[in-house]
């Protein structure tokens, strides 16, 4: 297991987000035991995600151990819809070693259905939603959501 590091500035970071030091570790375990976790080798950088309660935890962290950034949301990934080829990245599904493509995924939240843009590849259940996307595009809507449900 690679033992985690969280600085002052990520743990300021982890704070503001409400993100516990017990689900980063939870998190890194999990990619780190199953290999169901993204890898950037040219920067020897790792991001495993884990559904940990009503909430998915993203976590990415350097070979060493240093976290760093992490993020969470709370919609459900429901499928994986589409794989666009064209749109490439470097990272690479440590699982099975392939490389990761722009997905469309349908994500649930309280009962609603919508698509949404993230990294995955063919082999992986796992939709890796980029850190922008999670804390402003999706949270937005949750929020909407939940003013329009009353939840």
């Amino acid at each position: 297991m690679v033992n985690v590091v969280i600085t002052p500035t990520v743990a300021n970071l982890l704070k503001e987000r409400g993100i516990t030091e017990a689900n980063v570790k939870e998190t890194v375990d999990y990619g780190e035991s199953t290999k169901d976790k993204a890898v950037l080798p040219a920067e020897k950088l790792n991001w495993a995600v884990k559904r940990i309660g009503a909430a998915t935890f993203a976590v990415q962290y350097k070979d060493s151990g240093e976290v760093t950034t992490a993020f969470s949301y709370k919609v459900a990934l429901k499928a994986i819809t589409d794989f666009v080829s064209e749109d490439k990245t470097d990272w690479i599904y440590a699982k099975t070693n392939e490389q990761m493509y722009r997905i469309r995924a349908d994500m649930e939240y309280i009962g609603v259905v919508r698509a949404a843009s993230a990294w995955g590849c063919k082999s992986s259940p796992t939709a890796f939603i980029e850190e922008f996307m999670a804390i402003k595009t999706i949270a937005i809507a949750q929020m909407l959501l939940e003013k329009k449900k009353g939840a």
